[in-house]
């Protein structure tokens, strides 16, 4: 049975920034994550950039699992982020 749908926009918007949704400390895990040394002398409001930079230097698939690694290691399982992994081997 194919669903049919009427849909209408009424308005759009893009959001480039949350304030408040990352601290220092985030950027400071997801670089050790990435094994990032060195960090104690890096100014906090360098540390997004930074974090930038190391997430561009990386492949997609590395970024990604540094980035689920660092923010979700207290709520997902190891299964979970081999399940989320799309280079993992689902055998």
């Amino acid at each position: 049975m194919a669903m049919l749908f009427d849909v209408s926009v009424t308005g759009l918007e893009s959001i480039t920034a949350m304030p408040g949704s990352w601290r220092d400390l985030d950027f400071s895990a997801l670089l050790e994550q990435l094994e990032l040394d060195d960090l104690d002398d890096i100014a906090g409001s360098d540390l997004q950039e930074l974090v930038r930079m190391a997430l561009q230097d990386r492949n997609p698939e590395a970024a990604v699992n540094a980035l689920f690694a660092s923010r979700l290691q207290q709520l997902a399982i190891p299964g979970m982020r081999q399940n989320m992994d799309p280079t993992a081997d689902h055998d």
